[in-house]
Formats: C-alpha cells, sequence, structure tokens
C-alpha cells in the first residue's frame, strides 16, 4: 500500500504542470497533495527496518566514497553526507526511509558490497610482454599475416583490474558495477523528485522557514543521487574507447589477412608437400623400426607384470607376518582360498617361516607342533581355529629364548 501511494505520488509528479512560484497561484490540489506526501512520509516504520535502511543508506555512502579513490571532489561530498545522515533525527529518518524504495535499496548496496577494489594489478596482465597498449611490438615468428597484425591501440583507456587511473574500476566497466549503481540511480532518482516537490510546495504554500526538514533529507539524497551517477560515468568513461580500439584492430587485421591470403596460400602449398615427402619417409622407417618396437614392448610389459606381481605378492606376505603378530585377526586371512581368503598363504608363510629360520640354526620351540595342528584344524575345516593355532606357531618360531638371545638348535 505505502509503496503503490509513492508511485501514484511520483508519477502525478512527472506529467503535472510545473508547480506555481508564489503563494497566490496554489490551488486546494496542491494542498491536498502536500499533504498526501506528508503523511506518507511520516508513516511510522518498524525499529528492525528503520535499521536496516539505516545500515543500507551508510554502506553506500561509503562504498561509493570507496570506489571514487580518484576523486576527491566524490570522497569529500560522502564524507560531508554521512555526517549529515548521522544527525537526522528519528522523525527525518523515519521520512526518508519511505522515500525509498528500501527492497530496491537493499539490492543495489548488496550488490555493490561484495566488490572489493584489488590493490594492484593481477600478475597475468602485470607480467604480460608485451601488454595491451603499451606501444611495445609484438615479436612474431609465423610467416604473414600474423607478422603484420595491429594490437589494438587503447591508449590511456588499457584493459587492466582496479586500481586505474579512473580509481576502483576496471577497464572495461565491471557489468555488476554498473548493475548496482544503475539500481542505486534508479531508486534514488524517484525519491530526489518526491523529496524536492516535497521542499519546494512547502515553502510556496506555507511560507519560508517551514521546508527545513524536508529540505535536509532531499539535499541527503540530492549528493547521493548525484555522486551514484558520477560514479557510473566514471565507471563507464573507457568502455566506449575500449570497444573502438578493439574494431579499428578488427578491421585493419583483416585487411592485413586478407592481403597476405595470396602469398600465403603458395607458402603453404610449399609446405604442404615438403612435409608429405617427410611423412612418406618417416612412415619407410617407422614400418622398418615397429616390429622391433613391438617386441621391446611385449618384453617390457613382461617384465613389468613379474615385477608387480612379486611385490604384491611379498605385499601380500608381510601383511599376513604383521597380523600373525596380533590379537586382532583379519577375516580373509581366516578363510581359504575357495572362500575369496588367504588361509591356505597364511599357512605356506608360517612354514617357510619355521624352515628359513631352522635352517638358520634358530630355535623355533615348539612351532612345527602348533603348525601341524593348525593344518589339522584346516583340514577339519575349522578354518577360525586353524588360523588362530597358525598364529600361535608363528610367534613361537619367531619368539627369542628365555636368556634373550636365539639359540642354535
Amino acid at each position: 500500500m505505502k509503496r503503490s501511494l509513492l508511485l501514484v505520488v511520483a508519477t502525478a509528479l512527472l506529467v503535472a504542470p510545473a508547480i506555481a512560484q508564489t503563494q497566490s497561484k496554489n490551488t486546494p490540489a496542491d494542498a491536498a497533495t502536500l499533504a498526501a506526501t506528508l503523511d506518507f512520509l511520516k508513516t511510522p516504520v518498524p525499529e528492525n527496518e528503520l535499521q536496516s535502511f539505516s545500515s543500507d543508506l551508510l554502506s553506500l555512502v561509503r562504498k561509493l566514497h570507496d570506489l571514487n579513490s580518484a576523486h576527491p571532489e566524490i570522497q569529500l561530498s560522502m564524507i560531508q553526507t554521512e555526517l549529515k545522515i548521522s544527525t537526522l533525527t528519528p522523525e527525518q529518518l523515519t521520512m526518508l526511509a519511505n522515500a525509498f524504495n528500501r527492497p530496491a535499496l537493499s539490492k543495489a548496496v548488496q550488490s555493490l558490497r561484495s566488490l572489493k577494489p584489488k590493490s594492484k594489478a593481477s600478475s597475468r596482465l602485470a607480467n604480460a610482454t608485451p601488454q595491451l597498449g603499451s606501444g611495445a611490438p609484438i615479436q612474431q615468428t609465423q610467416v604473414s599475416p600474423a607478422d603484420s597484425l595491429t594490437p589494438p591501440d587503447y591508449g590511456m583507456c588499457t584493459p587492466s583490474p582496479p586500481p586505474t587511473f579512473l580509481g576502483a574500476f576496471p577497464i572495461p566497466s565491471d557489468p555488476s558495477t554498473d548493475y548496482g549503481l544503475f539500481v542505486g540511480i534508479t531508486v534514488a532518482s524517484v525519491v530526489q523528485t518526491v523529496l524536492n516537490y516535497g521542499c519546494d510546495t512547502i515553502f510556496v504554500i506555507l511560507g519560508e522557514g517551514t521546508n527545513v526538514v524536508l529540505c535536509v533529507i532531499a539535499e541527503i539524497a540530492g549528493a547521493i543521487l548525484y555522486a551514484l551517477q558520477e560514479t557510473m560515468q566514471i565507471a563507464d568513461f573507457c568502455d566506449v574507447s575500449v570497444t573502438s580500439a578493439r574494431s579499428d584492430a578488427a578491421y585493419y587485421n583483416t585487411v592485413a589477412i586478407y592481403d597476405n591470403l595470396a602469398a600465403d596460400t603458395a607458402v603453404l602449398t610449399d609446405l604442404i608437400q615438403g612435409v608429405s615427402t617427410q611423412v612418406t619417409n618417416l612412415g619407410t622407417t617407422v614400418n622398418g623400426d615397429f616390429t622391433t618396437l613391438n617386441n621391446n614392448l611385449n618384453m617390457v610389459a613382461t617384465e613389468i607384470t613379474s615385477q608387480l606381481t612379486t611385490f604384491q605378492n611379498v605385499d601380500v606376505r608381510l601383511k599376513i607376518e604383521e597380523n600373525l603378530n596380533t590379537n586382532g585377526p583379519i577375516g580373509l586371512f581366516e578363510l581359504p582360498q575357495a572362500y575369496g581368503g588367504y588361509l591356505e598363504l597364511a599357512l605356506s608363510v608360517v612354514a617357510d617361516v619355521i624352515n628359513k629360520l631352522s635352517n638358520a640354526k634358530q630355535d623355533v620351540h615348539d612351532a612345527r607342533h602348533l603348525l601341524a595342528q593348525a593344518e589339522a584344524e584346516y583340514a577339519a575345516g575349522s578354518y577360525k581355529m586353524a588360523y588362530q593355532e597358525a598364529g600361535e606357531a608363528y610367534a613361537a618360531a619367531v619368539r627369542v629364548s628365555p636368556s634373550g638371545r636365539q639359540m642354535p638348535r
């Protein structure tokens, strides 16, 4: 309802005749429109919405200040505007909040708030050689027309991220920045129309000195609108130059490519013929060596497969020996191969360890007896018991004698 009234008032102002400049020319309709405007502007705003509006307005003013680092006059205006906002009474802030389309203002502020001006050019552009617009010749090794191409002449509007001579703006302008500024200008323009009408009409109808409140907030809105418009013009300053430079370069390069096409066609024809001859000769050589190469590859593949198999077997064996010496058996080691397990391998590992230690004249205690029990359990289908006793056999074989040293058999 509030927004509808604001739109009606704003529309009426845009199409109405000019407001009379003297009190004698006023009509009852002027007073009625003014009263409706004042009633609307004084409509109470919930505290949370008023705080959000105040926060958005200050954020917009500060962002306009930050975006204009190369334009001190705009920064000074925004500092003064922020001071004026801080001195507004709750009644004045309410009138200013009602004049704004607050959701649209918040949307514009959110769009601009996400922009973080960079402190230096990106490494990609900073390290480019040659830099666009630098005037440095482009070194080429290809045949024409590549060696006669013309880079865009950007002049001072060389594409780059911020900061530039425009301040905290990229060249060309960022669409997100333009969108946030455009929304802000649209909102601020409507506000300016309504508040200026209120300020001027109160002066005409009620006399000098009665327009202070509306004129104060109209001045604040006017400063913000001016800053938004100036910031948009600054951001877009180089866009036309960039587009024009690229269009000119594209035209000159098209002409250069066309003029050199015939000569390049002859060069390419000779080049293709030479390459064709080399490919034919290379094919003959490759065909002669292919059988040898294929045999060598097969030998390498066989060796790799063998080495990989050996490595896998050693890895599995180490894991089995590690698990045999713990209290937490692994299920796959408790199951025979028929069920996808490694029990047979585990038994053979224990037997191998016992034999190697025994051959080395090391005391294996009762490991052979325990292994025989494990094999009996395996034969009886008691797989888990077989693995447990295999672990006991392994432990008996590798443990140290009571004296602390392995004893020869």
